[in-house]
C-alpha cells in the first residue's frame, strides 16, 4: 500500500490552495484534487485532476485529465465502490481514496470491478492478458494527445519498408509452402521477428524450402507474414473467429509474442455464449496458458452476466443488455 503522507497531492478549493499533509478535507460546493502520478507507475511524469463535488451525503469523484486506465477516464466519475470501506462502515477519507488510487496508478494489475464500475473494456482485457502492452500503452496515451497506433506499439520497429519485398517477392531467399500455397520470403526478416525461425535457419538444412502445417488456413499465414513484415494488425473485427485462432496459433508456435497476445484479446473480447466452447476448446488443444487464462476471465464475466439478466427477468424488469466484461466482483485492491 502507498503511504498518503509520501503522495503529492494537493486541493484548491475558491483559490486557495493547501496540502492535504495540513488541513482537513472540507467540501464546501465542489473542490479540485491535483496530483502527480506516482514516479515508479505507466504514469509517471503525469500529473492528474480530479473534481468532486458533494451531492446528499456522498461526493461524487470525476476524473478530469487524459489517462488510460482500467477504472479511471477524463469525465467518467470514480465507481462508488472505490470510495466506500469495504466493511461498508461508511466513507472512505480523502486521503484513503487518494492512497488507494496512487495504488491502481502504480500497479493497475490490482484493478477488479463491480456491477456499477464504468471501466475501459479495452485496457481491462489488455491489463489481464498483456500487462507489458498495457503498460506501453499507457505511457504512451498519458499526457499525449497524440499517441501511437496499436500497431506501431506492438511491432516495436517500423518495417513498414518491407511489406513491398513479400508482396513482390523480390530477393527472397527462403520458400514457405502452405499445402499448394508457396510464399517468397526472406530469412533475416523471418529471422530478426521469430526466435523460432532464427534457430531454424541456424540448425537445419532447409534446401530453401519450409513446409508449415498444411492444416492451417493459409489466409491466417499470409496475415501473420504481414505482421512480422510490416507490423499490420489485424483488426477484431476484420476476421472471423476461427482466423483469430489460426493466428494465436502461429503466433504462439513461433514466438511472435506481441502478435500472440493481440490475438489473445481479440479471442477474448468476442468471446460469447455460442463460440465460447470452441475458443476454449482451441486454447486447451494448443496448450496455451495465456490463452486459456484470459477465455476463463471471460466466461466468467459472461455467466456472471448472464445470472444477472435472469435474475432481474425472473423480477418482472425485463432482459438487461450487458456487456460481459463488464461484470465481475466487487472491485477491490486484492491482486490478480
Amino acid at each position: 500500500m502507498l503511504n498518503p503522507q509520501q503522495c503529492a497531492f494537493h486541493a484548491s478549493c475558491n483559490g486557495v490552495v493547501a496540502s492535504y499533509r495540513e488541513c482537513a478535507w472540507v467540501a464546501k460546493n465542489q473542490e479540485d484534487i491535483e496530483f502527480d502520478a506516482p514516479s515508479d507507475s505507466p504514469y509517471s511524469g503525469a500529473s492528474f485532476s480530479i473534481r468532486v463535488t458533494p451531492c446528499g451525503d456522498k461526493k461524487v469523484w470525476t476524473w478530469q485529465t487524459k489517462i488510460y486506465h482500467p477504472l479511471f477516464a477524463a469525465g467518467a466519475t470514480i465507481c462508488q465502490c472505490l470510495l466506500t470501506r469495504c466493511d461498508n462502515s461508511g466513507c472512505k477519507t480523502v486521503s484513503e481514496v487518494m492512497r488507494d488510487i496512487l495504488l491502481l496508478l502504480e500497479k493497475p494489475n490490482y484493478c477488479t470491478k463491480c456491477e456499477q464500475c464504468q471501466i475501459n473494456d479495452d485496457a481491462f482485457t489488455e491489463m489481464k492478458t498483456d500487462l507489458a502492452f498495457f503498460v506501453r500503452k499507457a505511457r504512451a496515451h498519458t499526457p499525449n494527445t497524440n499517441p501511437p497506433s496499436d500497431e506501431e506499439l506492438r511491432g516495436g520497429l517500423s518495417l513498414s519498408n518491407f511489406l513491398p519485398l513479400l508482396t513482390t517477392g523480390a530477393f527472397s531467399d527462403i520458400k514457405l509452402v502452405v499445402d499448394k500455397t508457396v510464399f517468397r520470403c526472406h530469412r533475416t526478416v523471418l529471422a530478426a521477428r521469430s526466435p523460432v525461425f532464427r534457430s531454424m535457419f541456424e540448425n537445419e538444412c532447409d534446401g530453401g524450402t519450409l513446409r508449415l502445417n498444411p492444416a492451417v488456413d493459409p489466409r491466417a499465414v499470409a496475415r501473420f507474414l504481414q505482421f512480422v513484415y510490416g507490423s499490420v494488425i489485424t483488426a477484431r473485427d476484420a476476421v472471423d473467429v476461427s482466423t483469430h485462432i489460426s493466428l494465436c496459433s502461429l503466433a504462439r508456435e513461433y514466438k511472435v509474442t506481441a502478435l500472440h497476445h493481440h490475438h489473445v484479446a481479440c479471442l477474448a473480447r468476442r468471446l460469447n455464449a455460442t463460440n465460447k466452447f470452441v475458443i476454449l476448446a482451441a486454447a486447451s488443444d494448443m496448450g496455451d496458458a495465456l490463452l486459456s487464462r484470459a477465455v476463463a476471465l471471460a466466461i466468467a464475466a459472461l455467466d456472471a452476466a448472464e445470472s444477472t439478466e435472469t435474475g432481474t427477468q425472473a423480477q418482472g424488469c425485463g432482459p438487461v443488455a450487458r456487456r460481459p466484461s463488464s461484470i465481475a466482483r466487487r472491485a477491490s485492491l486484492a491482486p490478480y
